[in-house]
């Protein structure tokens, strides 16, 4: 009976790791375990795991995209120079 971990991550992800091989896992040469898996330890983690985490990093950065404009950049349908740059001007006239 090999012992087993768990933990539980905050996307309600969870994930198993051995903690320990049982005596003919030990001396099997692939360390297989025929025998009950017995859970020692359970862990809650509040962050979210690595695969959620990689795929809201994906999905958000798809939103920010800046499609070939750099920044400071004025869009191609301006060339700049019908943009006010100085506010504190007064209107002439």
């Amino acid at each position: 009976m090999c012992d087993w971990e768990e933990f539980i991550f905050g996307c309600s992800c969870s994930y198993t790791k051995r903690k320990s091989y049982c005596h003919f896992a030990r001396n099997d040469p692939n360390h297989q375990c025929f025998g009950v898996q017995v859970l020692k330890k359970v862990w809650e983690v509040p962050e979210i795991c690595d695969k959620c985490s990689q795929r809201n990093n994906r999905t958000s950065s798809r939103a920010y995209q800046t499609y070939g404009q750099q920044p400071g950049e004025f869009p191609a349908c301006c060339n700049g120079s019908d943009v006010v740059t100085d506010v504190d001007e007064e209107p002439h006239g």
